[in-house]
């Protein structure tokens, strides 16, 4: 193994992830949307009279005339959260419409009205094998448009209410409360995916174990809120030191993980001793007074070698990372890079041959 301390500090590329996360339209925003309803009717008397129900209604109607604009509008992220839509749509039907949105998904649900000529339990069962949530007669009178508008809203408010329960349930299972870091099941979950890419791709795969040093006297000297802090800025401050493609844990207590993709052995150690310094370079404002802090981190990494599970790669960044507490704390030790299997067998053969030279 092998120690860093003054390593030159590089830059590393970008590496593509599966851990990207797609940008989302905020949830408040679709409050607002409640109001904002797709009118798809062919042009005509009847599609204005709707419109012009709507807007006295105090809706924003957007307007279109044909089943592919209504199904492209449905699909953008700032679809309205309320559809009318008259079953026999010029391009595509009405009904073809909803199937669609209900196969391919939404950013949000949209309630959808199927406008029909006729009502009636045959209209119904279309309807709903369309995956519509209502049928509406025509012509369509104002007062029952009017109810019908009212119970989509009460419908889409709670469906909101439900997506924003479901990402505050999804946050707790995977956050840690302290520090906002992926938790160790999550961080673990992102570890056994990139190792899956780095066996698909031949790619680099590093594991950084960071443990904060001397960490029980400082609960025991200052108190745990104060420790709280310190495990609190010491999270930020790793955040700010990878890249967007890294991932950053907290793995329990005072150790933390980081995943990189795409670093050999070196680059990660590299990228370590950066983390330390952040750590350790300023002390951390507490209530307490500021404290010096300082870590020890141990590095493994492999190469699409798919012999390793991420419980084992953990494993041997935790061995460098009790090296690093042995040698004295404070720094950066390196493990052993692993061989992919034809490297090791290349490996193992060479030896062969120098044997049986010598023999």
């Amino acid at each position: 193994m092998h120690t860093v301390m003054d390593m030159p500090l590089i830059a590393l590329a970008p590496v593509p992830s599966s851990n990207l996360s797609v940008a989302r339209a905020p949830r408040g925003a679709a409050q607002h949307r409640c109001k904002d309803v797709l009118l798809a009717t062919a042009a005509g008397t009847e599609h204005q009279t709707l419109h012009n129900q709507l807007k006295a209604e105090g809706y924003q109607v957007r307007q279109v005339f044909d089943g592919h604009e209504a199904l492209e509008v449905l699909m953008s992220p700032s679809a309205p959260s309320i559809a009318l839509l008259d079953e026999s749509l010029p391009g595509l039907s009405g009904p073809d419409v909803v199937r669609c949105i209900r196969e391919r998904g939404t950013e949000r649900y949209v309630y959808s009205v199927l406008l029909v000529a006729h009502t009636g339990r045959e209209a119904t069962m279309l309807g709903r094998e369309a995956g519509a949530d209502d049928c509406l007669g025509k012509p369509v009178h104002t007062r029952e448009l009017q109810l019908y508008l009212h119970s989509a809203e009460r419908i889409v408010e709670m469906e909101r209410r439900l997506a924003e329960a479901r990402d505050r349930f999804k946050t707790q299972a995977t956050r840690d409360a302290l520090t906002g870091l992926s938790n160790r099941m999550d961080i673990m979950e992102i570890l056994d995916r990139e190792l899956g890419r780095t066996e698909r791709e031949g790619s680099a795969l590093a594991v950084i174990m960071v443990d904060l040093d001397h960490f029980k006297r400082i609960n025991d000297s200052y108190g745990h809120p104060a420790g709280d802090t310190v495990i609190s800025e010491a999270a930020r401050r790793m955040s700010e030191a990878v890249r967007v493609y890294d991932a950053v844990g907290r793995y329990g207590g005072e150790e933390f993980i980081v995943v990189l993709p795409g670093a050999d052995l070196q680059t990660a150690g590299r990228v370590a001793e950066r983390l330390r310094r952040a750590i350790c370079e300023r002390s951390v404002a507490t209530k307490m007074g500021a404290l010096d802090v300082s870590a020890s981190l141990g590095v493994a990494a492999t190469k699409g070698d798919g012999l390793l599970s991420a419980e084992e790669l953990v494993k041997r960044a935790d061995t460098a990372l009790y090296q690093a507490k042995e040698e004295g704390r404070n720094r950066v030790v390196l493990g052993s890079a692993i061989q992919p299997p034809v490297a090791a067998m290349a490996a193992a053969s060479r030896l062969t041959e120098v044997h049986a030279e010598a023999i």
